[in-house]
Formats: structure tokens, C-alpha cells, sequence
């Protein structure tokens, strides 16, 4: 008989907030600007187990339905501040294409690379060439 692994479904916190923060990251990807999604859910992940540790001292144990547990999200555009970036680099992103049975290099865009002052996280940011005019 084959072991059948079922998992939960139910819309935790933690699960809420992935959510949002994957639709936020998306929007900052599609305007190819930097946005520093590990120090946000880092941010929060803190702070719920700050949380937890304090529930569970005062009373000895952890209901994890908890709607103390519902914090707000943090601010997200902050994590999106360009002054939140220092700007490392820069280098090119090219694609090989076929042209009259040649392969060439084609150049397609750029990716910029930044570090988080906070945390020290590496972000890559591709920027395609119809953007870079």
C-alpha cells in the first residue's frame, strides 16, 4: 500500500503573509526595481516569535488559532526604497540566436545587481533592453 502524505491546507498566518508578500514581489518585479523580501519576512517571522515567547510565557502554552497571531504586515514598500540598496554592479544578460546558421550572441538586457544595508542581502534585478532606453 502506498503511504499518502495529505497536508494542511488551512490559511495559517505564515500562509497569509507569503501570499501577499509573493504579489507585492511580483509588482516590484514587473517594474524591475529591487524589493528585499527576505528582510520583510524576516521582519515579521520576529515578530510572531516574539509573539509566541511571550504567550507562552505568560500562559504556559501556545493556541496557534491564536487571533493575536493575525499581526499586520509590515509596510512593504519600504523594503522597496532604492535608499535601502547599495548598487553593486551591473552586467549584461545575452541569448544565443540562430542568424543564417550562425549562432550569435544577442544582447537582451542587463541585470543589476544590489546588497541590502540592513541585512546584507544579494538582490539581482534583470532590466530588459527596451527598459534600459
Amino acid at each position: 500500500m502506498e503511504k499518502v502524505i495529505i497536508l494542511n491546507k488551512k490559511k495559517t498566518p505564515e500562509r497569509l503573509f507569503n501570499e501577499a508578500i509573493s504579489v507585492c514581489e511580483q509588482k516590484y518585479t514587473k517594474e524591475h526595481k529591487p524589493f528585499d523580501r527576505a528582510c520583510a519576512r524576516l521582519d515579521y517571522y520576529f515578530e510572531i516569535d516574539r509573539l509566541k515567547k511571550e504567550i507562552e510565557l505568560s500562559e504556559g502554552g501556545i493556541d496557534h488559532n491564536d487571533s493575536r497571531f493575525n499581526l499586520p504586515y509590515p509596510k512593504f514598500e519600504d523594503y522597496a526604497k532604492m535608499d535601502r540598496f547599495e548598487k553593486l554592479g551591473e552586467s549584461e544578460d545575452n541569448q544565443e540566436k540562430k542568424v543564417n546558421g550562425m549562432v550569435e550572441n544577442i544582447v537582451i538586457g542587463k541585470t543589476e545587481f544590489y546588497v541590502c544595508k540592513q541585512r546584507g542581502h544579494k538582490i539581482g534585478v534583470h532590466v530588459p533592453l527596451t527598459k534600459n532606453n
